[in-house]
């Protein structure tokens, strides 16, 4: 079974920008698509991925997988079905700049 055939949802990486309103001078924050119908696959963490996981990472409710990709993780997020979810940090699964698991939370 290959990486691909798992992924079985698509999703759009959005970048962080700041745009400043004309009327009134506020500076309020923008999405832009950085990469729009990515293939990926995501799956919700167990209690016990989140107690033993990296520590950066505990507070991660989902990990997201797709293909190698740049991503900030500072600056960006994945949305979803509609929902968009913060992104925490990444992983290259396998260290070879193949795969990529991005790791989430729920944005409210």
């Amino acid at each position: 079974m290959s990486f691909n055939s798992l992924l079985n949802s698509v999703c759009d990486i959005e970048t962080r920008g700041i745009s400043q309103d004309s009327a009134t001078g506020e500076h309020c924050e923008i999405w832009t698509l950085a990469s729009g119908a990515v293939a990926c696959r995501l799956r919700s963490r167990s209690q016990s991925e989140k107690l033993s996981g990296r520590l950066e990472y505990q507070e991660a409710d989902y990990a997201l997988y797709l293909a190698w990709q740049e991503v900030d993780t500072a600056q960006s997020r994945a949305v979803i079905g509609g929902r968009a979810y913060e992104i925490i940090g990444s992983s290259d699964m396998g260290s070879k700049s193949k795969y990529l698991c991005l790791y989430l939370r729920l944005r409210t």
